[in-house]
């Protein structure tokens, strides 16, 4: 069975990103730099839930809910 392709951020959504952080102001980025940040952004979001279940799980819950988030992401993002 072949590997299914890792989810990732559509380059259209990265550049809104880059977009609505600068003021609105349209940005040219070289597509190297989009898929660079949709990668990072994928690694940042796996680390945030994986670090998220693990705070689930030691409370004893089964669902990850905003607060086990909320928990984690001081910590994580100095990490980042």
């Amino acid at each position: 069975m072949a590997d299914a392709p890792l989810p990732t951020f559509k380059p259209a959504l990265i550049e809104k990103i880059f977009e609505q952080s600068w003021g609105g102001r349209k940005l040219r980025t070289a597509s190297d730099s989009t898929r660079l940040t949709a990668e990072f952004m994928r690694v940042f979001v796996i680390e945030a839930m994986g670090r998220a279940a693990s705070v689930a799980k030691a409370e004893g819950s089964d669902t990850i809910e905003p607060h086990h988030l909320e928990a984690v992401l001081p910590e994580l993002l100095l990490d980042f």
